[in-house]
């Protein structure tokens, strides 16, 4: 039986699509798929460094596409300049029906324009034998164009995120007080050269379930360790993190003495760095939870990648939670949910119910939600603009938070999302 959808808007937020640096993209495709990554290239600002072989339907029924692709390679190769060093292969949906040898058309193109790099990825993908997600599976090709180096030096690699993490966090000056030189990330790479940088880095840290299999790829390949920090803002969490990370990063320096002496390096690291990110932090949610009151309070996971477990943070620090919304749950905050509806069985986890179902719920419009699909469905008064938790990270992202909801429910106007994103901004 047919079903009404309701498209929620975005209010037009560009989101990045991520690149190596001194790459193109190439998207193999019929003419209706080509549009859509066409356009999504021009509202992005990408399109310099796309191009597009689109197939006809005679030339899907022939099967003569993946010679066509070798020839548009050899165009564009002679057009772009400066050459690329890397060209992205994108194929569709379609090419699950097609069955192209991936292997076979990769080795042809790199035996023909060495030394450019290939990598092909899959978009939107039909196949039902797909053990991680497409988004998942692209992100993790964007490090397979790496190079092992020759020597390491004591950076760090931040994968998985999309932007790059507040410069007040607190994380960074905690790096540099347990001795790490610099902080890379493929969203900050300008050049191929600083692209391939990362591959000298001692330690990786996966800032989301995005770039757990970045990190395991660049463990296997380049016996460089990670450790996984997907959004938290449980207090006690962010500091079993810093000890995690403090007690990874002296063990990895080979230095026994160095070794053994990680407990002190922390501790001074703490006094100097983290102890006070936390007291900044505990202080903006005491006033957060004086501006909120018993205000009921929603999360969404257009918001949060760990919705789950920001509602039990919240929860925890005595905000009235009624509701989660997991329209775009990517399966990395399952225990979360778990323990939120065993334990917090007051609190409506809402996943797939239409419109009407939503507001037979009677969820008030005076409330502050956290992320704009669960406020345009209840028409909540008090919004926060956030979006998958890009600029809250440790606990200054904890103290961004808090000024957030702080602003949005002071708002004049009811806490419009432009007013509560410049009240998370003023709160960095």
């Amino acid at each position: 039986m047919a079903e009404l959808s309701y498209q929620i808007p975005s209010a037009g937020r560009a989101k990045r699509i991520m690149r190596i640096p001194e790459s193109h993209a190439l998207y193999l495709c019929p003419n209706s798929c080509g549009r859509r990554q066409g356009i999504r290239a021009l509202r992005n600002g990408v399109a310099d460094h796309a191009s597009f072989l689109r197939f006809s339907q005679t030339d899907i029924v022939l099967g003569d596409y993946q010679n066509q692709v070798v020839d548009a390679v050899a165009q564009l190769l002679d057009a772009v300049r400066p050459a690329p060093r890397v060209i992205m292969l994108y194929v569709n949906c379609i090419d699950d029906f097609l069955g192209t040898d991936e292997e076979s058309l990769l080795i042809d193109l790199r035996d023909r324009f060495a030394p450019v790099r290939f990598l092909l990825s899959h978009i939107n993908p039909i196949a039902a034998d797909m053990t991680r997600s497409t988004a998942r599976n692209i992100h993790t090709r964007l490090y397979e164009a790496l190079e092992r180096a020759n020597a390491r030096d004591r950076a760090v690699n931040f994968v998985g995120n999309f932007e790059a993490p507040a410069p007040t966090c607190e994380l960074y000056a905690a790096l540099r007080a347990l001795g790490v030189s610099e902080v890379r990330q493929i969203v900050s790479c300008e050049t191929f050269r600083q692209y391939l940088d990362l591959a000298k880095s001692d330690f990786t840290i996966s800032l989301s379930h995005l770039g757990d299999d970045a990190a395991a790829l660049m463990e296997e390949r380049f016996s460089i360790p990670s450790m996984s920090w997907h959004a938290t803002y449980d207090m006690d969490e962010i500091d079993r993190r810093y000890a995690e990370l403090a007690q990874f990063l002296a063990l990895r320096r080979g230095d026994p003495v160095e070794a053994l002496d990680w407990k002190e390096r922390f501790e001074a690291a703490l006094i100097r760095v983290v102890a006070p990110a936390r007291r900044a932090a505990e202080s903006a949610l005491s006033v957060a939870r004086a501006a909120v009151g018993n205000l009921p309070v929603m999360v969404d996971s257009s918001a949060s990648l760990m919705p789950f477990s920001l509602a039990l943070a919240l929860l925890g620090e005595g905000f009235n939670v009624v509701a989660v919304f997991g329209f775009h749950l990517k399966g990395c905050d399952d225990a979360a949910e778990r323990h939120l509806l065993q334990h917090f069985p007051q609190v409506r986890v809402i996943r797939a119910e239409s419109h009407q179902v939503i507001q037979g719920y009677g969820l008030p419009e005076d409330c502050l939600s956290i992320g704009t699909d669960a406020a345009f469905l209840v028409r909540a008064q008090h919004v926060i603009d956030m979006y998958h938790d890009e600029g809250f990270l440790g606990f200054q992202g904890v103290e961004r938070l808090a000024w957030a909801m702080v602003g949005a429910v002071a708002c004049a106007d009811g806490g419009t999302g432009a007013n509560a994103s410049r009240a998370a901004r003023s709160g960095a």
